[in-house]
C-alpha cells in the first residue's frame, strides 16, 4: 500500500508540472485557462495549485455554503486577485466532500500583468456613473476596484458600479486611469427584437 501511495503521488506531480508546464503564457501575453479536469490526477493538479493560489493572495474565498443537493458536501467560490485587486469574472469553484475535493471548473488567467493604482479616485468614479444615471447612489453603492479582461487579450483597471435609471439598470465600468465609460451593461433582461414568437393550443382549444 506504502509502495501505491507513493507512485501515485509521483503521478500527482508529474501531472501537475506538466499541467503548469502547458499552461505558461507567451512572453508580454496573459492567458485564459479553462478549469474543468475530469481524470483522478488533473484534479488532484489543480486542486494543489489552488491550495497555493490561496496562500499567496491569489485566490481568495467569497462564499461558502453547503451542497443542496448532496448530503455531506459543500461549496467553495474563490475569485482570483492580482497585487489584491479582484479580476473580473475569473475563479474556480470547488465541491468538497469533507476536506477531499471532488470536483472543480472555472476559468483563471495567468500572466495578468497591470500596474492597480488608479489615478481616478473611486468617488470620481461615482461621480461619472451618478452623471450617467442622472441620480445619486448611496453611500454604501461606491464603486470597487476590478481588472477587466479585454476582447483583444488586454486588461484595464476599472472602477465598476452600478446604477438605476428611470428606464433601465446599468452596470459600468468606468476606466480607474482617465475616467472613461470602458463598458455598459443593462442588467435587464429584454427580448430581442425579431425573436421568434411560439404559438400553440391550450388543453381548451384556446390560442
Amino acid at each position: 500500500m506504502r509502495h501505491r501511495r507513493s507512485v501515485f503521488g509521483a503521478a500527482v506531480l508529474l501531472a501537475a508540472a506538466c499541467l503548469l508546464e502547458s499552461e505558461k503564457p507567451t512572453a508580454g501575453q496573459a492567458r485564459l485557462t479553462t478549469v474543468a479536469p475530469a481524470a483522478r490526477a488533473d484534479l488532484a493538479a489543480w486542486d494543489s495549485r489552488v491550495d497555493s493560489m490561496l496562500r499567496q493572495g491569489e485566490l481568495k474565498v467569497r462564499l461558502e455554503r453547503p451542497d443542496t443537493l448532496i448530503d455531506g458536501r459543500s461549496i467553495e467560490q474563490l475569485d482570483q486577485y492580482v497585487d489584491g485587486v479582484r479580476v473580473w469574472n475569473a475563479g474556480v469553484s470547488r465541491q468538497l466532500d469533507g476536506q477531499q475535493t471532488v470536483s472543480m471548473f472555472g476559468n483563471l488567467y495567468d500572466g495578468v500583468s497591470i500596474a492597480v493604482t488608479p489615478t481616478v479616485t473611486a468617488q470620481q468614479a461615482k461621480a461619472t456613473i451618478e452623471q450617467i444615471g442622472g441620480t445619486e447612489l448611496g453611500p454604501d453603492r461606491t464603486p470597487r476596484l476590478h481588472i477587466l479582461p479585454m476582447d483583444d487579450g488586454s486588461f484595464r483597471l476599472v472602477w465598476v458600479g452600478e446604477i438605476a435609471t428611470t428606464s433601465d439598470r446599468l452596470r459600468l465600468f468606468i476606466d480607474a486611469r482617465d475616467g472613461s465609460v470602458v463598458r455598459r451593461n443593462s442588467l435587464i433582461d429584454r427580448q430581442a427584437p425579431g425573436g421568434f414568437v411560439g404559438h400553440g393550443l391550450g388543453v381548451l382549444g384556446d390560442s
